[in-house]
């Protein structure tokens, strides 16, 4: 063999062998290697995670049909009812409350209505405010912008707009609360050369004491709006819509470790549908809403566990693949020392390399002993005869006729049960209860006739 091939072949066979150790490796450990729960951080392969269950959503299943355009997010209120914006024809958007236990037509919020467009409501963590989008006019207004309005018993009170520093000549819209600071969250319309300008998450005090800063820098060239942000219950983790130029719109899902929101990640599995408006009112339950359809729909989560004997094969294949390249490598590497290699010396290595396929191959075959079970025992009949009256001897008794009208059947049953060991209080009883017994059937029993003396 040419010695340029001869090295060229050993260093690719080095390469397979260590990406299929690292593969291997990858396997075995599985996880990332930190986690975090928003403030403090775990390592993966420790105890308390090592074998820990994950959550997976599933299927999307409908909860009501709310009728008409719906447009923006849905608030789940405390008591039950859904706060959303349905379209009034083209040029209005009215903020409603519908009831899925009563049923029926939505009903308006007086308190909040206008004459243009109110939609994507949020309610506050501690249930005391309204927030919403609206582009009512005011003082300081420009397009679309922020309102609060109180919210106690079940009553909503004239609504507010928000500080000037987060209501600005730009549009506004979709504000959610966050429960940790308290800081807003909203999206607002960036300056751009497209036509439908750029939506972007930013976050500022809710006093307006400082400036709105973004959630995430923009990169050049990036043309996606981000709508619709809605925080996890215990606020670890933060749901927006993503939408990149013409592409479907994508759900995305962020955690926060400390004070910092890690970079999102698009979430799957919960179907085709353009979803819209995600929101987890429960901590088991995602709300997603069909926009298209006016349908709102609920994905439980569903609690997933390691299923390590899943990933055996690709693990045996990597084995095989990181054996061969060893090999591939050690005859490469010995190269003309093969040729003064002896008899014996072949055999030997021939031996090995049989043992080692012969190795590879049982691990997949299982080897189970058999253990005939051995034939029941036929348990054995007893039955005794026994002769009622006088043990006579007479040529009458000697019968067979009249010594088989004597004679009666006593059966004998033996439990089929395990025998338990008695204590010494059960033996003496149960002793004493045989002997009771006895002496009941030897009084029962008739006494024979006495009989005169012989001359």
């Amino acid at each position: 063999m040419n010695e340029r091939l001869r090295r060229i072949l050993m260093s690719l066979a080095a390469a397979v062998a260590v990406a299929a150790t690292t593969a291997l490796l990858a396997i075995w450990f599985g996880r990332p290697l930190y986690y975090s729960d928003g403030q403090q951080a775990y390592f993966g392969a420790g105890p308390e995670l090592r074998d820990a269950p994950m959550l997976a959503w599933g299927r999307p299943e409908p909860l009501a049909e709310l009728g008409g355009e719906v447009r923006g997010r849905v608030a789940t209120l405390p008591d039950g009812s859904w706060l959303y914006g349905l379209a009034r024809g083209a040029a209005r958007t009215e903020l409603v409350r519908f009831d899925p236990r009563r049923g029926g037509e939505p009903e308006p919020v007086l308190a909040l209505r206008s004459d243009g467009h109110d939609l994507s409501p949020a309610l506050a963590p501690d249930g005391g405010a309204i927030y919403f989008t609206s582009d009512r006019p005011w003082r300081d207004g420009g397009g679309y912008d922020l309102w609060r309005a109180r919210y106690r018993d079940g009553e909503v009170y004239a609504p507010q707009a928000l500080p000037p520093t987060i209501n600005t000549v730009k549009d506004e819209a979709d504000p959610a609360l966050d429960p940790h600071t308290g800081a807003l969250l909203f999206a607002r319309r960036d300056a751009s050369a497209d036509a439908r300008g750029l939506f972007s998450l930013l976050t500022a005090p809710l006093d307006g004491s400082e400036p709105a800063v973004p959630l995430w820098p923009r990169r050049n060239g990036d043309f996606a709006w981000q709508r619709e942000p809605s925080f996890a219950a215990d606020g670890k983790s933060l749901w927006f819509v993503q939408q990149d130029k013409q592409l479907p719109p994508v759900l995305l899902r962020s955690w926060r470790h400390g004070q910092t929101w890690l970079a999102p990640s698009e979430v799957s599995g919960l179907g085709t549908a353009r979803w819209r408006a995600p929101a987890l009112p429960a901590s088991r339950q995602l709300q997603l809403l069909d926009a298209e359809r006016g349908l709102l729909y609920a994905a439980p989560a569903i609690e997933v566990f390691p299923w390590l004997e899943g990933q055996a094969w690709l693990e045996r294949l990597l084995l095989i693949v990181l054996a061969v390249a060893a090999l591939l490598w050690t005859l490469l590497a010995l190269g003309r020392r093969w040729r003064a290699l002896d008899t014996i010396t072949w055999c030997i290595l021939l031996s090995l390399l049989a043992h080692l396929a012969l190795l590879l191959w049982l691990r997949g075959v299982e080897i189970v002993r058999r253990y005939e079970a051995p034939p029941p025992r036929l348990g054995d009949l007893e039955v005794s005869l026994v002769a009622g009256g006088a043990a006579t001897r007479s040529a009458a008794e000697d019968n067979a006729a009249a010594l088989a009208r004597e004679l009666r059947f006593a059966g004998h049953a033996q439990a089929i049960t395990a025998a338990v060991p008695e204590s010494a209080v059960d033996a003496a009883a149960a002793a004493a209860a045989r002997q009771a017994a006895a002496a009941e059937r030897e009084a029962a029993a008739p006494q024979p006739e006495a009989q005169p003396a012989p001359a």
